[in-house]
């Protein structure tokens, strides 16, 4: 299985406990009570051994240290290294100064061929997009020792001969449990593990033809298909959603998306024409503390958080104040369209980040 190394802010941070339950393959979290010379000689070794390196960078930073190994990492290891910035962690936030430091940082990743992504939930998604199902048959034995043609082994009355599969190993099934003892006690036969499955299509034939009818659209084609069918796009597998949801990214951003993107449901207990979930429900893919505040804002009875309110929110609910600030100017109307629940937590936003530090007042006029 896949691994990758969690580098990046300690220092208190809980970022690596957000994104290890999203996570499908294995881990090495470097963070220990005692730090000592073991500790950091481990850390070395596994930043040579894990299949990706990631980086988080949050406001709780107190070194640089990170950002130098972010920066070796991506010169020999492009294709491997992950890059984060999270912009607020706990209450705090980057300094203006050190914000635009950080971007010129980003900017010099991305340079190498590093990817570079700006939340918790992405790197996720990115990182189990390399995990593959490990499967094991305990009964059948694999011998490890290669020769032209067949091995024999002989335990009692029985023969049991190793012969090449289609995978080039040398395997027999032994379904005597003392046999599979007395050969497992040799170093060169071993419970046979196929890691190397047959590949497997992607997508269904009705998935794909689907896809065929906005894959290749232009901005406005898209737009316009996905509010003609956006039910039919959130009965789609997650997997069909990530990429639906990305092509809008790409060419409709800023416009808040409408496409839901948590984590498919157990299939064996939902129908094709079941509804959505309550949005507490569906945030499978949200770190912890969206998740609770997303039940909050629900709590409200007269408002009801859809998928296009909550993508709307997520997109500026962890910026800064300067990015906040020109977000908003860029998207004014899509807060003056907002729910009332969703313009309150704006205001307060700009009051806390901008207005209380002596910036400007909230941009709206206020009805009387």
């Amino acid at each position: 299985m896949k691994r990758v190394f969690l580098g990046g802010t300690c220092n208190g941070s809980k970022w690596r406990d957000e994104l290890i339950p999203l996570l499908k393959i294995d881990y090495f979290n470097p963070v220990v009570e005692d730090w000592d010379d073991d500790a950091q000689a481990e850390e070395t070794r596994q930043k040579k051994l894990c299949d990706f390196n990631l980086f988080v960078i949050t406001p709780k930073m107190t070194g640089v240290y990170a950002i130098a190994e972010v920066t070796e990492c991506s010169i020999a290891r492009p294709a491997s290294t992950l890059f984060c910035v999270l912009d607020e962690d706990d209450g705090l936030e980057f300094t203006e100064g050190l914000s635009r430091s950080l971007d010129a940082v980003v900017k010099l990743i991305k340079g190498f061929g590093a990817k570079v992504f700006d939340n918790l939930v992405c790197i996720a998604e990115h990182l189990n997009k390399s995990y593959t199902e490990v499967t094991y048959n305990p009964n059948v034995i694999e011998c490890t020792i290669k020769r032209d043609g067949p091995t024999s082994m002989y335990l009692g009355k029985a023969i049991y001969v190793f012969e090449k599969n289609e995978m080039g190993d040398y395997v027999c099934e032994v379904l005597s449990q003392e046999h599979r003892k007395h050969l497992l006690a040799i170093p060169e036969f071993n419970i046979y593990k196929i890691d190397t499955l047959a590949p497997k299509k992607e997508f269904t034939d009705e998935e794909e033809a689907f896809m065929g009818q906005w894959k290749h659209s232009a901005p406005n084609d898209y737009l316009a298909f996905v509010n003609g069918h956006i039910d039919e796009f959130n009965r789609q597998r997650h997997a069909v959603r990530i990429l639906a949801a990305e092509k809008w990214r790409n060419q409709l951003f800023p416009q808040a998306c409408p496409i839901e993107r948590q984590l498919d449901r157990d299939a064996g207990s939902v129908k094709p024409d079941e509804p959505a979930p309550p949005a507490e429900q569906a945030l499978e893919t949200a770190s912890h503390e969206e998740a609770v505040e997303m039940v909050e804002i629900n709590k409200n009875p007269e408002d009801e958080m859809t998928a296009f309110d909550y993508d709307f929110w997520k997109k500026w609910k962890l910026m800064g104040g300067e990015r906040f600030k020109d977000y908003m100017e860029k998207n004014d109307q899509q807060f003056l369209d907002a729910p009332e629940f969703l313009w309150d937590k704006a205001r307060i936003k700009w009051t806390r980040l901008i207005t209380d530090k002596g910036g400007d007042p909230w941009p709206f006029e206020e009805e009387e």
